[in-house]
């Protein structure tokens, strides 16, 4: 198949023989008045893998992830771990089925230290229900130490920069035994090199055996760090995009075209066969190219004609395509990477 970068390969997933499956959402569906914000999405997460939920902003992902901690209740579909269907009715629920949720904003109190947040609603207790902050801390210093987290207990959260409060909001899940742990677009308040940091705790997170679903619309992180990729697009999983995703690299590596290209075939082609999406990333790829070229040799073309030679090119190269294309065999899969 087509690499995503040097040395590595996408292929569709095969059913593992003897395979279970930990976590699964199966035809989850989410009405909101007048927004059909999740229609029929089924995903499934194991333990000890990083499972990536790609698509726009506005695609359903949040909201997918919201049902999943019980944030929200779903019109239709099922949440089932370890082969039993389970109903949350709220947060609380969730957690204690193992499951742990870091949103975009932190939800921490800044004039409480890390034990305090860290412990707040679950807080240990002494004899007589004296609060046990020794006990809590201990756990935090042990947390923090075990998947590299760096965070001193004793300090005021107002006092620590975003990336120092993201680990304490994982330490927090983590407080709680969480197996199962949601990241939501949790690179968007992070420098990078914080990026960096947070995909080296992620990385030893998923080796201690959690399973991780990062959401996100930045399709570089997800190519870096996921081990399997779902696509969301208004609301559904779909298909037909993994060639385009595959293509990336190879773009990138050998013709220098940049990573823009894959914009307009992935939302317009996404759901068609995957020759049309493939077609139209190859189209889209080599325009771009040549029309920066073009630029550089100064032929006198007008710059705004020169921008829209990649649309125009792929639209017309790919229409003959359209009314021949049917919905891929793999729909709603997610594409695997080796």
């Amino acid at each position: 198949m087509a690499a995503i970068r040097a040395g590595r390969v996408g292929r569709w997933p095969e059913k593992e023989k003897g395979a279970r499956l930990q976590l699964e959402l199966r035809g989850i569906t989410k009405r909101f008045p007048g927004v059909l914000a999740n229609n029929s999405v089924s995903l499934t997460v194991r333990e000890g893998e990083i499972l990536g939920l790609l698509g726009e902003n506005g695609a359903g992902k949040t909201t997918l992830m919201n049902i999943l901690y019980g944030l929200y209740s779903a019109d239709e579909g099922e949440i089932i771990i370890d082969d039993e269907v389970r109903h949350f009715t709220g947060p609380e629920d969730a957690i204690a089925a193992g499951i742990g949720m870091v949103h975009q904003h932190f939800m921490l109190v800044p004039v409480f230290t890390v034990t305090e947040n860290v412990a707040l609603g679950v807080e240990p207790t002494k004899a007589f229900g004296i609060l046990d902050l020794e006990k809590a801390r201990r756990r935090v210093t042990e947390i923090s130490e075990r998947y590299g987290l760096e965070v001193e207990p004793d300090a005021l959260i107002e006092d620590l920069p975003v990336g120092v409060q993201q680990r304490v909001e994982i330490i927090k899940v983590l407080f709680r035994e969480a197996r199962f742990l949601i990241f939501d677009e949790p690179t968007a308040v992070l420098t990078p090199q914080e990026v960096e940091e947070f995909f080296g705790i992620v990385r030893s997170l998923s080796a201690a055996g959690k399973g991780i679903v990062f959401i996100t619309h930045k399709l570089g992180e997800v190519l870096e760090i996921a081990d399997r990729i779902s696509v969301l697009r208004r609301g559904a999983v779909v298909g037909g995009a993994w060639f385009i995703l595959g293509s990336v690299g190879r773009f990138d590596e050998n013709m220098m075209a940049g990573r823009g290209f894959i914009g307009l075939p992935a939302m317009i082609f996404g759901r068609w066969h995957p020759v049309g999406a493939l077609a139209a990333a190859t189209v889209f790829g080599f325009a771009d190219a040549l029309a920066g070229k073009l630029g550089i040799l100064q032929t006198g073309i007008p710059s705004e004609f020169l921008l829209m030679v990649p649309a125009l090119a792929t639209i017309v190269v790919v229409a003959g395509l359209v009314g021949k294309s049917q919905p891929p065999a793999a729909d709603g899969q997610p594409y695997v990477k080796e």
